[in-house]
């Protein structure tokens, strides 16, 4: 089914030195299979600090892209661009702040890393002065080491179910719905890094929706 919002951004650091290990074949698969278009998604490899910043806004400017896939070797703090140059995971936060005086609106981040996926990333993002203003309503993605098969998987199957449900849902319907799927499908999912999906709560904090 053709369709003409195409709400995904994918930014990218690189895996390895020497090689083309990339995301991207994943989500040519994915566009082409629910928008009829592989191109249809924006798509950047990123450095530095600065030139994620820069793609994020980039991203983030653009009409109807309402959700980013960050794709990279991670830490506590960091995720990492080429020749493990450093990212600071709260720079995502004052990129908010500027994409909110704009009126961007960014409802999904999805962490496809190592360790910066956790309970702390989601808290500093989603209860972030700028999450309100951008309609920020969901952090995903993986506070431990991922196996790089396993995780694929994950990434691959949450994402074609939560496109899927876009056709039809809001975007916090089409979330709930998503991990609906994939608690059917995929009930260890947790096992692998411990990946998770954390939304706000009502007592001032963020709770998962895998792990209940």
């Amino acid at each position: 089914m053709a369709r003409t919002q195409h709400p995904l951004g994918v930014l990218e650091g690189k895996w390895q030195k020497n090689k083309n290990t990339s995301v991207k074949p994943l989500f040519d698969l994915l566009f082409h299979r629910h928008f009829d278009d592989e191109h249809a998604y924006h798509y950047e490899m990123f450095n530095t600090e600065g030139s994620f910043k820069h793609a994020l806004k980039r991203l983030g400017r653009q009409a109807g892209r309402h959700y980013v896939y960050i794709a990279a070797h991670g830490s506590t703090k960091h995720i990492y661009g080429a020749g493990d140059a450093p990212v600071r995971i709260k720079a995502i936060a004052s990129v908010l702040d500027e994409l909110a005086d704009e009126g961007a609106v960014l409802h999904g981040i999805y962490f496809g890393t190592c360790y910066a996926g956790s309970e702390e990333t989601a808290q500093m993002l989603l209860r972030s002065a700028a999450a309100d203003r951008v309609q920020l309503q969901w952090v995903a993605g993986y506070p431990g080491n991922a196996d790089w098969g396993a995780s694929y998987a994950i990434d691959g199957y949450f994402w074609d179910r939560y496109l899927d449900r876009l056709i039809t849902r809001q975007s916090r319907a089409a979330l709930d719905a998503a991990v609906a799927d994939l608690r059917e499908l995929m009930p260890g999912a947790r096992t692998v890094g411990g990946f998770d999906v954390f939304v706000r709560d009502r007592a001032g904090g963020v709770k998962s929706l895998l792990s209940a």
